[in-house]
């Protein structure tokens, strides 16, 4: 506390000595466009009220206030000048925009529409100073003058009868339809000098035995269902999200419901069946309580027997699939692997099978048509910490990685959103996990440090 006292006596005194006019040429000379009794009148007019205005910094000028008594400097005069300009930035809108129309700059926003979006920021800036001034005002103020400070809401508010920029619904719509196309572009376009590859991974569609509950326990493959009529409309309308993605390559899971939901969307896309791959890699979550509904039961012994029913991979896909789309598909792993499997092993095998299928595509982008539990892996491959829940049908996810200039590829990281694809998740568990690691690496140290001592003392 005392050193902000002498902090607070030596402004004191330095404004002292400076006198107003001398404080008052710290700030810039902008010229008025409108007469001075619009501008917005200073409010705080007490001498133990007065403030001391350093040099603003920008467009706007953040003003550092400190106490300064006996100064005769007003509280709102960098503000007054920041309305003026405010002003002045409207009618220069205004000019641009009818001198340059609709026209549209090529691989870029309009030019008027970057004005309007300037506007509108330095408009949120100028009245969030607005609040910090007015707060500060509050602080050091009397009640009754602090309780009539707070029923003013009109210093956040344009003046009456300002001359304020409007745009159409068309045009705010044009606007931010370009602002969204922008920014979709810079997450999904390589830096200058690199390639980058695009791994999506999306779940199926809804399932028959969503809808018909009493289906699993009639049904003769209770733990292969097929897509319900929703789900197959599901399947035709994402291939419209997924087409700013240029993918080249789909990798189906043999279930039924994804070799339904990949043909539907690889139509929509336009790539052709050799281009489609089956692999067991990619299958569905080995847990033979979680892969049929209440009703139905998985039969006994080896999964790759009962599910292809003797046949083999090829086999199976020509009889779900026609025969002119089937022949010309492509066959990757060919059976399934472990048999029960737990939600650990499973993750390992899809984060495996994504690398190697990234590999395999040789930097082309690939669209990999999966189950639930393969989309959250996708999430957690990148964030271990991260618990993914829910997946919407046909929900997917987008992961990238760059190629550098020597030829190596980078880290992958995640470039969708949370819930803007159908797939949401949670990170609150990211310093536990941290701290998880952490005592991992100690103990691993520790355990490897009294192994070699050991081994030292035995010989």
């Amino acid at each position: 506390m005392f050193w902000v006292a002498t902090a607070v006596c030596a402004a004191a005194s330095i404004s002292r000595r400076k006198g107003p006019e001398k404080v008052r040429r710290q700030q810039p000379d902008l010229p008025r466009t409108q007469p001075a009794s619009k501008c917005p009148p200073a409010i705080c007019t007490q001498p133990k009220h007065r403030l001391l205005l350093h040099r603003p910094h920008g467009l706007l000028g953040a003003c550092t206030l400190l106490p300064a008594i006996g100064s005769s400097v007003p509280a709102y005069s960098s503000l007054e000048k920041s309305h003026c300009q405010l002003r002045r930035l409207h009618s220069a809108f205004k000019a641009q925009k009818q001198q340059i129309g609709d026209e549209t700059l090529p691989g870029s926003l309009s030019a008027h529409t970057k004005s309007a979006r300037n506007i509108e920021q330095f408009s949120l800036a100028l009245r969030l100073q607005n609040r910090r001034l007015r707060c500060r005002h509050i602080l050091c103020s009397s009640k009754p003058e602090a309780a009539a400070m707070r029923d003013q809401d009109d210093v956040d508010k344009p003046e009456p009868g300002e001359d304020q920029p409007q745009m159409s619904a068309s045009e705010q719509l044009r606007v931010q339809t370009e602002l969204a196309r922008e920014e979709e572009y810079k997450r999904t376009a390589a830096p200058p000098g690199k390639t980058r590859q695009l791994l999506i991974v999306m779940r199926h569609g809804e399932r028959i035995d969503e809808v018909d509950k009493s289906w699993s326990a009639i049904a003769k493959r209770p733990f292969d269902p097929f897509l319900s009529d929703h789900g197959q409309d599901q399947a035709k309308k994402v291939a419209a999200k997924l087409k700013k993605y240029d993918i080249k390559k789909v990798y189906i899971s043999p279930f039924f419901r994804c070799l339904q939901t990949a043909s539907f969307a690889a139509e929509g896309l336009g790539i052709q069946p050799q281009d489609w791959t089956v692999t067991c890699a990619v299958g569905e979550f080995m847990n033979p309580k979680l892969m049929v509904k209440k009703g139905g039961k998985c039969p006994p012994g080896d999964i790759n027997t009962w599910f292809f029913e003797g046949d083999g991979l090829k086999d199976h896909v020509h009889k779900k699939l026609p025969s002119t789309t089937a022949s010309k598909m492509q066959v990757g792993r060919p059976n399934f692997g472990q048999y029960p499997e737990n939600l650990l092993i499973s993750r390992r095998r899809f984060s495996k099978a994504f690398q190697a299928i990234a590999e395999e595509a040789n930097g082309d982008n690939v669209l990999i048509v999966t189950h639930g539990d393969g989309v959250n892996a996708s999430v957690t491959r990148i964030w271990p910490w991260a618990l993914s829940h829910p997946v919407l049908h046909t929900g997917f996810t987008v992961a990238a990685r760059d190629k550098e200039q020597d030829g190596m590829w980078g880290p992958w990281k995640m470039i969708s959103k949370k819930g803007e694809s159908g797939v949401w998740w949670r990170a609150e568990l990211q310093p536990a996990y941290h701290v998880f690691k952490g005592a991992q690496g100690v103990v691993q140290g520790a355990a490897g440090g009294v192994g070699s001592l050991f081994n030292k003392l035995k010989r």
